[in-house]
């Protein structure tokens, strides 16, 4: 019967479960029809139909057994009012070879008789309707006639199952007592186990069915065994739609093959909570073909994110191990790479180019301009092995992106719009600025890459908050807190979403071969990483990508850049005199050479213990100390300074090193007044931290 032909009537159990009296089922079928009479007839031990149930008027009982008579003999409907369906009734009667009873001295004249039937035991009965008035026996109506005529088959035979239960009980009381406590058993073990016990009944072209479940089912879906029982569906539309495919094949594979069914998949409860579940069904064949499976499931949440957070800590172990082993050679090589830059860079400083012919000039300029990028070339290697030497301040974002606009434009071909959405009172951040405009470079240049036929390129700024709740439902690696958010999206060709885990990690590349190194993303990640934050990237092929970068917030006030870089010193004193150390001898003799050109007096040695000599000889003679951190023999650069305080308590330190991570020295009696330096060490700014100490003195 339609769900809506239900509703009309006001019914709500299912047909099977309908537990009304037949009495009680003529009474609601009188309210709907209300016709003169209706009864119920069943045959007697002869065969002939006698009323056992009616309301309204006991009169028709032989008008209603006629009716039942004819219906039962022809097995069909018998209806006046309808030519259509008392035509097929008097066909069904000559098919069926017999004889028809006369119909027209039925009084009242207008009447419909449905034979009640039985798949097992054939015609039970006949449902009779008179009526007086002319009735209209529509589709509708006779839907809802057909659902009263099974109410009632299914009461009859219930009763006769009831019937026969209590013969049995009577005629075997020892077994009716065994199964009492055999169920009784079974109940208490269903209660009593972890989980649900169930039997899952799947027919083809019909409903599934469960034809018992637990009370172990509402601590899993949070639905009571009665509203499973009634809805099965419940069961599958808890399931998450992306596990829900996988799943239906493993129970069909498990009734074709009648294997053992084992499964697990995410189920979302009636009160919204995520569990996993794993199912242990074994299944059996019905005879009429279906499948049935006795089957246990049970809440294995706990084991599940046991195995889920081993596998991301394992995972994290080693990329840390990967991380550490590549920043180890990076380190390495930035060192040797930076004092042979240091060379190279300072020599060309300091060649006087007002003597050199236009085009010697543009050469040194060149080589000046190459030694540049090749020290931001060792940063960015430096950056996704997260062993750069971050100088942080605080910065506006909005502001700096303000100011290298023109610098990304530069970049983007005519075809590529670039738009800015900066917000208005946007949250200062620590960040060293020479990285972020690397990232931001990066990330630009990437986003032009991936549309070769044009789009638009955004960057925003925005203040974020991250709740608890949030890295929880995400299982975000960083900190709840207050974040300046930073995104670069285009309008590009995308990525597929099965690369995006693997994009941030080196060497990794969605472009082509010999168009790009696979390190842009990963210089960026670790730059993030190393500043407290994290990145984020979003895509969705044909439609663009969009890379977020977190930097926590803080309360600071913005660091105003200088306008005026101090260039060179030259008006230094000759008075001043420097111990330099530094056991690169063509280091050495660069930096010597930068500090005499701009008047300075300056002793150079090679090694920390040589330092040591001269200066214990004459203590009162030199006031400031630029030495190499990391060299040969007993003593390094800052126990050599160490050891000169303990005799010159106010002398000034200037540090220099190739390793990043040295350049930040700490302890051994280094002071926030001392200055460090990652090589290669350009003039000016050699010149600039001196000058700075000697204004110490």
């Amino acid at each position: 019967m339609p769900a809506s032909t239900q509703r009309r009537l006001g019914v709500e159990r299912s047909e099977e479960g309908l537990e009304l009296s037949l009495d009680e089922i003529v009474r609601h079928a009188f309210q709907r029809f209300r016709p003169d009479a209706i009864v119920v007839t069943r045959p007697d031990d002869t065969g002939e139909q006698r009323a056992v149930s009616y309301f309204h008027c006991i009169d028709q009982a032989n008008a209603a057994t006629q009716l039942a008579d004819h219906a039962a003999s022809v097995a069909e409907i018998a209806a006046r009012s309808d030519q259509s369906i008392r035509g097929r009734v008097e066909a069904g009667a000559a098919r069926s070879g017999l004889p028809e009873r006369p119909l027209n001295d039925v009084n009242p004249p207008f009447y419909m008789a449905m034979p009640i039937k039985s798949a097992s035991t054939g015609i039970l009965g006949v449902f009779c309707v008179l009526s007086s008035k002319r009735q209209r026996w529509s589709q509708q109506r006779l839907d809802e006639l057909e659902f009263f005529v099974r109410a009632c088959s299914n009461c009859i035979d219930l009763n006769n199952i009831i019937d026969k239960s209590e013969k049995i009980t009577d005629d075997n009381p020892d077994i009716y007592r065994k199964l009492i406590i055999a169920e009784r058993k079974f109940n208490d073990l269903a209660r009593n186990v972890p989980g649900a016990i169930f039997e899952y009944i799947m027919r083809p072209g019909v409903p599934d069915r469960i034809e018992f479940m637990s009370p172990g089912c509402f601590d899993i879906w949070g639905y009571t065994s009665e509203e499973i029982e009634f809805d099965p569906t419940l069961l599958w539309q808890a399931v998450f739609d992306e596990d829900l495919p996988d799943m239906q094949a493993s129970v069909q594979r498990s009734a074709e093959e009648l294997t053992r069914w084992q499964h697990r998949w995410r189920i979302r409860t009636k009160s919204g909570l995520i569990k996993w579940l794993q199912s242990y069904g074994t299944p059996f064949r019905l005879d009429d073909g279906g499948t049935c499976w006795n089957t246990l499931i049970l809440d294995v949440s706990v084991e599940q994110n046991a195995q889920l957070a081993l596998a991301e800590n394992t995972r994290l172990i080693h990329e840390a191990q990967k991380i550490h082993s590549i920043g180890r050679v990076a380190g390495g090589v930035a060192h040797d790479f930076n004092n042979i830059l240091a060379v190279i860079s300072g020599n060309a400083e300091s060649i006087d180019t007002d003597k050199l012919s236009r085009e010697d000039r543009e050469a040194v300029k060149e080589i000046v301009l190459a030694s540049n990028r090749g020290a931001e070339l060792t940063k960015q290697l430096l950056g996704f092995a997260r062993r750069s030497e971050l100088k942080p301040k605080a910065l506006n974002l909005s502001s700096v992106i303000s100011s290298i606009g023109s610098m990304l434009r530069r970049v983007l071909p005519a075809n590529i719009s670039l738009e800015t959405a900066l917000t208005a009172g946007l949250w200062t951040a620590n960040i060293d600025r020479g990285l972020l405009e690397n990232a931001l470079l990066n990330l630009v240049i990437n986003a032009r890459d991936a549309m070769p036929e044009g789009g638009a390129l955004t960057i925003e700024t925005a203040n974020v908050r991250i709740s608890d709740d949030y890295v929880e439902a995400r299982q975000e690696e960083i900190p709840p807190g207050r974040y300046v958010m930073v995104a670069v999206t285009d309008t590009g060709t995308g990525i597929a979403e099965e690369l995006l885990p693997q994009l941030f990690e080196p060497f990794v590349t969605t472009k082509g071969p010999n168009e790009g190194t696979g390190l842009g993303l990963a210089m960026v990640d670790g730059f993030v990483r190393q500043s407290g934050g994290a990145a984020r990237i979003y895509s969705e092929l044909g439609h663009g990508t969009s890379v977020k970068l977190y930097f926590p917030a803080t309360s600071d006030m913005p660091h105003e850049e200088s306008q005026s870089n101090r260039k060179a010193s030259g008006s230094a004193s000759a008075a001043v005199r420097i111990l330099l150390v530094e056991d690169q001898e063509a280091v050495r003799r660069i930096v010597e050479k930068m500090l005499s050109s701009a008047g300075y007096t300056v002793v150079a040695v090679g090694r920390a213990d040589e330092a040591w000599d001269v200066f214990e000889k004459a203590p009162s003679e030199f006031d400031v100390v630029v030495t190499d951190i990391v060299m040969p023999g007993k003593l390094q650069g800052p126990q050599l300074v160490k050891a000169i305080r303990a005799i010159r308590r106010d002398i000034p330190a200037l540090f220099m090193s190739g390793y990043p991570h040295e350049a930040n020295v700490h302890g051994n009696g280094v002071r926030d007044t001392d200055i460090s330096l990652m090589k290669p060490i350009r003039r000016g700014e050699l010149l600039t931290a001196v000058d700075r100490l000697v204004r110490l003195i």
